[in-house]
């Protein structure tokens, strides 16, 4: 599935960055012809801090903190890449970053268990793939009693693969065999060492595995693969119906 991985920028509310600029008042009892306004500049931040995750989202704030493309209102611009779950959460509750990129349904547990998040963006971009060494998947319907491996049970990839499904006339818990890993890497390992077949993966773990496997001899591709549109995120799954 490639057009499918919905990722948001969440902003944790940073009352110094709001706090506006004030100018001067005209002290009491000063002839009010000669009024002399001094502005004040507001004191840079010492850092801000982006958190990003193992992917394409990653890559603009990387390039942000490299070039401290904040520089006009803070001394300096981090990144910390967070890899699973935990850690994520770590971040957050801890709240070590000011702007964070996280899937949306992991924004929303956070968000209805009281933690101040705001939406800043939310992205769709093609970065979801089933990736095989099996040339002959060219339909959903060829998936049928085949066990596909998907990171992050209950997450988004897991989500958007079952709609797919369903919307194909596929039962992802009758017509096929789901298997969960933990995370991609997992994912990818099982892929490499032949014990799976098909896997679900998002970039960058999709070109990643496929030139592990090229390094190694074997090959792999992304299967049911087709142009998608943004009227149909989910037409690089043949799915002929529109979200």
């Amino acid at each position: 599935m490639r057009k499918g991985l919905f990722f948001i920028v969440i902003l944790f509310l940073a009352p110094l960055i709001l706090i506006p600029g004030c100018a001067a008042s005209t002290p009491t009892g000063t002839s009010s012809t000669s009024t002399t306004v001094t502005s004040v500049t507001r004191p840079k931040l010492e850092n801000i801090r982006l958190v990003g995750t193992i992917g394409p989202l990653s890559i603009p704030l990387a390039y942000m903190s490299q070039q401290n493309s904040l520089a006009s209102i803070s001394q300096k611009t981090s990144l910390a890449i967070w890899a699973n779950p935990t850690q994520l959460q770590a971040i957050i509750s801890g709240g070590q970053g000011d702007f964070v990129a996280l899937p949306t349904n992991s924004a929303a547990i956070f968000y209805n268990r009281g933690v101040p998040l705001q939406l800043l963006d939310c992205s769709i971009w093609n970065i979801l793939y089933l990736i095989t060494p099996d040339s002959g998947i060219r339909s959903f319907g060829d998936l049928k009693g085949k066990r596909i491996v998907v990171p992050y049970q209950g997450a988004i990839p897991d989500a958007m693969f079952r709609s797919v499904c369903q919307r194909q006339g596929i039962n992802p818990d009758k017509d096929i065999e789901l298997s969960y890993a933990a995370d991609p890497i997992q994912a990818s390992q099982l892929l490499l060492a032949g014990q799976e077949k098909y896997v679900l993966l998002s970039e960058p773990s999709a070109t990643s595995v496929i030139l592990k496997g090229k390094n190694s001899g074997l090959s792999f591709i992304r299967a049911l693969k087709k142009s998608c549109s943004s009227a149909d995120p989910f037409g690089c799954f043949n799915v002929k119906t529109t979200v």
